[in-house]
């Protein structure tokens, strides 16, 4: 929050400001704990180049040492990359005194609703935060579990459709939505998001082609969307990755046989994969815990061990003192869920969950 005070500060200042460049534009670069304006001949070459509709523009400045480098910027990804080595770069920013930049949008001719970003509402401040879902299939969870952050949507999917509201990284407000929004089995995961300061998108106006991509969020001052009037709640979409921590398990939803459609599965029945992501990166135990009354199974008389943690027909830990056991002390104790979980069979199992075919039919 204080870095973007700092921007607006520098760019509202007399000797940042360039009034005399091509609109009154100013170009900024992050510094990563402040921004710095180009100075006035670089300024203008670069918002020439970018009013051209040129994909990139080069120039050279001074360094703090006094010696000339070498830069380009790429007008698509809003960044300054050095010349000599493009794994060195840094985020720019282009400000405009009088309208802000204006959204992607799905075609060449802009919308009547993508208006100056000045005019959209808004709500929040920059450093808000709030506690999101986020559900997602096992194979993106793999990716999240290797890389410990999440991953941006595509801007175009496989099978050709758009992102909704842009490249972005989409959250739900509760467990429950997420599981709405759900179209095939996948597990939900709360973390702590960076909203800040949201501009608000309605559906028609992200089907009529109103999105963003990460840079022009940032370019704008806006650190999220939020899309409201969604049929399974409001949609939040943050930037980057940086915006997200404490990433949890709540909750896995699976196809229930009986009634044809996704639902909240109880934690005993979730499959390695779920469990192992839930080690990782933590689980809120509290919506955990709550799954177990989704069963309806209080059998307490055990029918087997798995890793020495007995378990009734239905797959659930009984401790020792013949009560239910906590997901936490089950992990405790080494239970993992046995292979296909969903369909334990109904003979005896060995120590490791897996069938003891001596007793096979």
């Amino acid at each position: 929050a204080s870095r973007f005070r700092r921007m607006k500060q520098s760019y509202n200042s007399p000797s940042s400001r360039r009034d005399d460049s091509p609109g009154g534009v100013t170009w900024i670069v992050d510094l990563g704990q402040d921004f710095r304006a180009y100075n006035e001949q670089t300024n203008h070459q670069i918002e020439c180049a970018h009013a051209e509709g040129k994909d990139s523009v080069a120039f050279n400045v001074a360094d703090a040492g006094g010696r000339e480098k070498s830069y380009r910027i790429d007008f698509k990804e809003m960044r300054q990359i050095d010349v000599l080595d493009s794994t060195k770069w840094r985020h720019v920013h282009r400000l405009d005194d009088r309208v802000q930049l204006t959204p992607v949008t799905t075609d060449k001719t802009r919308h009547k609703s993508c208006v100056p970003s000045t005019d959209r509402p808004t709500e929040g401040h920059h450093g808000r935060t709030l506690e999101l879902c986020h559900g997602t299939s096992q194979e993106a969870a793999r990716l999240i579990q290797s890389s410990k952050k999440m991953i941006n949507s595509p801007d175009i999917y496989p099978n050709g459709k758009r992102s909704f509201f842009g490249p972005l990284i989409y959250f739900a407000e509760s467990p429950e939505d997420a599981e709405n929004k759900a179209l095939k089995s996948g597990v939900v995961l709360q973390a702590t998001v960076e909203v800040g300061r949201s501009v608000i998108i309605t559906r028609a106006e992200a089907i009529d082609g109103l999105r963003y991509t990460p840079e022009q969020l940032l370019a704008e001052g806006f650190d999220s969307v939020k899309g409201v009037n969604m049929r399974t709640g409001n949609e939040w979409c943050v930037a980057n990755t940086k915006q997200v921590t404490r990433i949890r398990v709540v909750d896995y939803i699976d196809m229930s046989p009986d009634i044809n459609e996704l639902t909240r599965q109880p934690w005993w029945l979730w499959p390695a994969w779920v469990v192992s992501l839930a080690d990782s990166f933590g689980v809120v135990e509290k919506a955990v815990e709550n799954t177990a009354s989704l069963s309806g199974n209080n059998d307490l008389n055990p029918t087997a061990e798995v890793n020495g943690v007995r378990i009734n027909s239905a797959g659930r830990p009984i401790g020792d003192n013949g009560q239910f056991m906590s997901y936490a002390r089950a992990r405790k104790l080494g239970w993992k869920p046995p292979p296909a979980a969903s369909s334990l069979p109904a003979g005896p199992l060995k120590k490791d969950g897996t069938p003891d075919m001596r007793f096979a039919a």
